[in-house]
């Protein structure tokens, strides 16, 4: 395996003759979901992001137009799951990719399994997997964290994959119990302006929390709506304009908000929807999952303002050590930040 500059193997992980796993690829709709239920416990029992439920990974297995999802699953000799690693099979801009279930849209990945020396194995099976096809395809796993020691086994059994830096995603760790602590002058002084001209103007504006489920599937035609509508004013087209990708944002939307770990934070002026931000509660860390705002309120800066009063009603609660931006899509736009999760891209193929 060879890495990129600035990525460092801190140790090679040794392949152990104790406790052999048991290694198998399942492919298709079908055979993932009879895995759903044991994943699901598996998963509960560990410390996983949100981008690593079941909530969040399963419903890409199942709307799957236009794909083809496989996984390969690690047993002990017991029988018992120690791993699930979810890939798509799919054609992006004329190439034949690979990628982990989940790291759409450049969210955060997990590699699914209880250790490095299970990784390893893991990755050999799906290195056989990829000689058989035919096609000159590329696999692309991450962003992954830098620091996760079974990423780097992963990579280096792997053979003639390429660990490459990727862009780190911010995040904010407690330092003070006030958001203003965490704020550049310039970013306080916009919150300053806006609330001047929203009292100037005579606005009034209001805020709201909410993790029922109900409410949310209640606002998402709305939610929707203020988040294609802002893709499209900067002339970019929206990922919610593909139907698939609407209903897989819909669909996980629906499920974290079912198992309660959703919250919907709206910003209205006047009582008119104004901006809205959406996260995962995720303990300890709170996971901002995406945020919009209406333009004709732009002069307002409410998503400036929403994001925030997330912010500070993440400090408010102790059991929240970490606010994570969960990608580092434009990094210089952030309210805020005071460190960064480093994070690496597995590559095997034909170089990018």
């Amino acid at each position: 395996m060879t890495t990129s500059p600035g990525v460092r193997l801190p140790y090679q992980w040794p392949t152990p003759e104790l406790h052999p796993a048991v290694i198998e690829v399942v492919s298709g709709v079908r055979a993932l979901d009879e895995l759903y239920h044991e994943f699901r416990e598996w998963a509960s029992e560990r410390t996983l992001p949100t981008t690593a439920s079941t909530s969040w990974l399963f419903p890409t297995v199942e709307i799957n137009a236009g794909v083809m999802p496989w996984g390969v699953v690690g047993r002990d000799g017991y029988g018992r799951l120690q791993g699930l690693i979810l890939l798509l099979d799919e054609e992006v801009e004329g190439r034949a990719i690979t990628s982990l279930v989940g790291t759409d849209q450049g969210n955060r990945g997990t590699l699914t399994v209880e250790s490095p020396e299970l990784a390893e194995e893991m990755a050999r099976e799906i290195a056989s997997v990829m000689l058989g096809k035919n096609d000159s395809r590329h696999l692309v796993m991450g962003p992954l964290d830098a620091q996760d020691p079974r990423v780097h086994a992963f990579a280096s059994a792997l053979p003639g994959a390429h660990l490459i830096e990727d862009d780190p995603i911010p995040v904010v760790r407690r330092e003070s119990a006030d958001a203003k602590d965490y704020m550049s002058q310039g970013m306080r002084r916009t919150l300053r302006k806006a609330r001047n001209r929203l009292e100037r103007d005579a606005l009034e504006m209001s805020l709201h929390f909410t993790v029922d489920a109900d409410e949310i599937a209640e606002a998402l035609p709305t939610i929707e709506q203020c988040h294609r509508d802002r893709d499209h004013v900067h002339g970019r087209a929206s990922d919610l304009d593909d139907d698939r990708a609407r209903r897989l944002w819909q669909e996980r939307l629906r499920r974290l908000a079912a198992i309660g770990e959703l919250e919907l934070a709206t910003l209205r002026i006047n009582g008119e929807f104004a901006a809205h931000a959406i996260g995962a509660t995720n303990y300890p860390v709170y996971r901002v999952l995406e945020g919009r705002f209406v333009t004709e309120w732009a002069r307002y800066a409410p998503g400036r303002l929403l994001e925030a009063a997330v912010l500070q009603r993440v400090l408010d609660d102790e059991a929240f050590t970490t606010l994570d931006w969960m990608t580092a899509v434009a990094p210089e736009t952030l309210l805020a930040a005071n460190d960064v999760d480093h994070m690496v891209l597995v590559h095997l193929g034909p170089s990018v």
